[in-house]
């Protein structure tokens, strides 16, 4: 299912209480879905113990000479969005590696984790990601200029290759219907909450999902 069509069904579901749909501020309800989203993303993971699929999105990083440090070990790649970080050590990133999908590079979010991957003889050549935010520093590929991401991502619009048009929101199914129950329900306590004047002016203000 389709953003615009996940928010349709949001809007159905409460206008007929509050206001009319041409009230709604379509940019705010996305944001407010993404934050749901990746929350939701988090508490089914820690349901069933796994990434599923339809929540990835896959980005193609490329070497950007202003983006490198001089002498440093690394070439940096930088994601439009950060992954969303389910359970505690999941950094919600399936893949990074060569751009033909072939070969993960190993991937840590610590530099203790770093030291001791590239002090261990076995492992101290292989190539190895430091992952923290939008930035990916990739050791041990010091010719790398692409770079193959298959991560979660906080906000898939922001992504080049995302149409949020046409493309599936990266959530899978009970994840739309946990969401869409969430912010529906979040909406209709904050307006439930607001004085009678206020409540035509649907969405012009913040709205805190519980």
């Amino acid at each position: 299912m389709t953003l615009p069509k996940i928010t349709d069904s949001i809007i159905q579901q409460v206008q007929s209480t509050y206001t009319v749909a041409s009230k709604f501020n379509t940019a705010y309800l996305y944001d407010i879905c993404n934050n749901v989203k990746n929350v939701v993303q988090s508490n089914l993971f820690k349901k069933y113990g796994k990434i599923n699929s339809a929540w990835t999105q896959q980005y193609v990083a490329e070497y950007n000479k202003d983006e490198q440090e001089d002498g440093a070990k690394f070439i940096r790649f930088t994601l439009p969005t950060p992954a969303v970080t389910v359970g505690d050590d999941n950094s919600g990133i399936m893949y990074a590696g060569d751009a033909d999908g072939c070969q993960n590079y190993g991937l840590v979010q610590s530099r203790g984790e770093l030291n001791n991957f590239l002090r261990h003889r076995v492992t101290k050549k292989l190539p190895i990601i430091l992952y923290s935010d939008y930035y990916l520093e990739v050791y041990n590929m010091p010719l790398l200029k692409t770079l193959l991401v298959d991560f979660i991502p906080t906000n898939p619009l922001l992504l080049p290759t995302y149409n949020v048009d046409y493309d599936e929101y990266p959530l899978c199914a009970e994840g739309v219907a946990m969401m869409k129950a969430l912010v529906a329900q979040s909406i209709t306590n904050d307006q439930a909450a607001k004085p009678t004047d206020d409540k035509q002016d649907m969405i012009d203000s913040p709205t805190t999902i519980k």
